[in-house]
């Protein structure tokens, strides 16, 4: 800037100056000193005194000359280079002069420049004060304008409040006188209605008063006492104080009077049977005859809910009577347990689908002389006086009784030598993977390893004391390795079932012991290549199929820590093999899923019926029944509809695990009926390539 220019300027004329009088300093110093430069200064000033003394400088006149010559050398360059800085300072003082002129010229244009907007602001100033006071006027005028509406419409709005409240109280007092007409219309209705429920009210109580003595007299079974009620009932006109309940009441009146015709019906084929046999029929046939139409007599009675204790009593003791009468001529060798029996099936409540059939299957069965057959009748009759025994049961029972004593008898004579020599024959015609199974078996089981050592020196089976020793025996494990491993403690618990139920020393046969063996080393083997993916054992009549599928489940949960599905194809014979097999896996334990040593005991579900499951209730048997698979239990005995229901929904939810396919083994009894008399092709769910080559 020019500012800056000559502030530049001034510094160097002030060096300049310096130096200037830094140049004329030295030879005033020697003057003043009488030094070098004295002689000259003094010729410079006068002349006339320096030509008088030249003469006499004579003799110093080269001295002089070597001195000053350098002296006026240094001089003249001093003076050379103060006119060379001369012209520097003149030439930055008329730079300074230019931009002093430049920067006055533009101080000029920025003063007239502020002045005009000033000039200006000033003029804008005067235009806002005029418009500031021309809205002050309008404002004014605004509001005296306002001010003369606001009150003239205050005026009209108070003459329509006024109007309008005439108005509404013209409303108010209408709306009023309707309300009071309303309320009071409502007022008679209530009334009304409440009239209406006093009569509802009285009418259920005439019904709650005079039903329920006919209502008791149906549920005790007792022909009398309904007989008695129902003439309270006569005429098919029912009296008006029932009012709406008449259908419910001519409903019940209706039902009474059905079930007593029935009940009358039952009454006389029951007199005249009775009255026939008077004096017993000379033949069994007739006598046989006659006991047949007691048993539906009395089969009818008890499906009609007619109770003949009540109704008869010396009727039921009759019954009795010819029944046994007939046994006593039936059966080659009448005993004290038939006559038990036949006792029971009179006197039980509700024989179901117990017929005279299934009676006379029972007493065949115990139809043995008391001489030489008392272990057998013994336990017979034990479980004929068993009061939680059912007449339905009484059949399996005691069929399983003999079957037991039936190979308790032949135990000694078993031979596992011969047993794993018959498996042998088989092996030409087994898969050799099937066949290498049945060779792990009998290298597990070999002769002279068996569960318990029978010879014929050993003492009576039938013994408290000698059986001890062998349930003892099966317990204790052999020294070294135990081959049997888990069975051994399953054949041990079961043992011990049987014996606190039927009171008899219970074994697994070798064949049993052999094909659980085969399907452990089954399910142990791996399924990569062409293993086979399931294995089926053909086990014959009585060689204990239903313990070897309980023990093979066990061993499922215990020792593979996997779940069981055991689908029996028959109702009847799924209820039976699993509460006979309940005691035996709630001996057993496994670990729970927390990491801390605890165990929980083995969950068992049978899966029946909706209505089956309803009619437990919250009897002894309901935590132990459900009408679907339950996923979270240990063992499951289901029909194949339940299985099927089961993996439908798996397949058809949201998740669709079927990992957890890994975790369950299905065992399947009677796998004929199951899958090859149904249709082993029929779609599971749909139709899926990609599932089916996965299974």
């Amino acid at each position: 800037s020019s500012k800056s220019r000559l502030k530049v300027g001034s510094a160097m004329a002030s060096s300049m100056a310096v130096a200037l009088q830094a140049g004329g300093a030295q030879p005033q110093a020697d003057a003043q000193q009488g030094g070098p430069y004295a002689g000259e200064q003094q010729v410079m000033r006068t002349p006339r005194s320096r030509s008088r003394k030249v003469a006499a400088a004579g003799s110093q006149s080269k001295e002089v000359k070597d001195i000053v010559a350098p002296m006026v050398s240094n001089l003249m360059d001093n003076m050379r280079n103060l006119e060379k800085t001369h012209q520097e300072v003149v030439k930055m003082l008329v730079t300074s002069v230019d931009e002093r002129a430049a920067l006055e010229q533009e101080i000029v244009g920025v003063r007239s420049e502020c002045e005009r907007r000033i000039q200006e602001e000033r003029v804008s100033e005067e235009r806002l004060a005029q418009e500031r006071a021309a809205a002050s006027k309008q404002v004014a005028e605004f509001r005296a304008e306002c001010e003369k509406r606001i009150t003239k419409e205050q005026t009209e709005l108070q003459g329509k409040m006024a109007a309008f409240r005439a108005e509404c109280e013209l409303k108010v007092a209408e709306e009023t006188a309707a309300m009071e007409r309303k309320l009071e219309e409502a007022r008679r209705q209530t009334d009304a209605q409440l009239q209406a429920e006093r009569r509802s009210t009285d009418q259920v109580r005439h019904v709650l008063s005079e039903l329920p003595p006919l209502q008791a007299a149906m549920e005790l079974g007792d022909v009398g006492l309904l007989e008695n009620e129902l003439r309270k009932w006569k005429g098919d006109v029912l009296p008006e104080r029932f009012g709406e309940c008449k259908g419910v009441v001519e409903a019940v009146v209706k039902l009474a009077r059905e079930r007593l015709i029935s009940w009358r019906g039952v009454e006389h084929v029951l007199k005249d049977v009775l009255k026939q046999v008077e004096r017993l029929p000379g033949t069994t046939a007739a006598l046989l005859e006659h006991c047949h139409r007691l048993f539906r007599a009395l089969k009818e009675a008890q499906l009609t809910k007619m109770d003949l204790r009540r109704s008869h009593p010396q009727a039921t003791d009759r019954i009795c009577e010819v029944l046994l009468a007939w046994q006593e001529r039936a059966m080659s060798h009448s005993n004290r347990v038939q006559k038990l029996i036949v006792r029971k099936v009179v006197n039980w409540p509700q024989l179901g689908q117990f017929d005279f059939a299934d009676l006379d299957i029972c007493l065949r069965l115990v139809d043995r002389q008391e001489q030489g057959n008392e272990v057998f009748l013994t336990r017979a009759r034990a479980i004929v006086e068993d009061e939680t025994t059912a007449p339905k049961d009484l059949r399996s029972l005691l069929s399983h009784v003999e079957t037991m004593l039936f190979f308790l008898k032949y135990t000694k004579a078993e031979d596992l030598r011969l047993t794993h020599a018959e498996f042998r024959k088989q092996s030409s015609k087994l898969d050799s993977t099937v066949a290498g199974y049945l060779s792990q078996a009998e290298r597990d089981y070999p002769p002279g390893a068996e569960l318990v050592r029978l010879t014929e020196k050993r003492g009576n089976l039938m013994d408290g004391k000698e059986v001890a020793a062998v349930l003892e025996e099966i317990r204790r494990a052999p020294s070294g390795k135990d081959n049997l491993g888990i069975f051994r403690d399953i054949f041990y618990q079961w043992a011990v079932v049987m014996k606190s139920k039927f009171d008899l020393l219970v074994l697994p046969h070798h064949t049993q012991v052999v094909c659980l063996l085969a399907f452990r080393a089954f399910l142990e083997a791996g399924r990569a290549g062409a293993e086979p993916h399931a294995l089926i054992a053909q086990v014959g009549t009585g060689e204990g199929k239903s313990m070897i599928i309980a023990a093979l489940a066990l061993y499922v949960v215990v020792a593979l820590r996997k779940k069981a599905h055991i689908v029996v194809d028959d109702e009847t014979l799924l209820e039976r093999d699993f509460w006979t097999f309940k005691p035996l896996f709630d001996a057993f334990q496994v670990p729970t899923t927390a990491r801390n040593g605890e165990r929980r005991g083995i969950s068992s579900i049978l899966c029946v019926s909706e209505e089956r499951v309803t009619a437990a209730g919250r009897g002894p048997h309901q935590s132990s029944m459900a009408a679907r698979v339950d996923p979270d239990a240990d063992i499951c005995y289901c029909e194949a509809k339940h299985v099927q229901s089961f993996y439908a929904s798996i397949a058809r939810g949201e998740k669709r695990d079927f990992d957890g396919y890994e975790g369950r083994v299905l065992i399947l009894d009677e796998v004929d009926a199951l899958i090859i008399d149904e249709e082993p092709n029929e779609a599971f769910v749909y139709p899926n390539p990609d599932l089916s080559d996965m299974a």
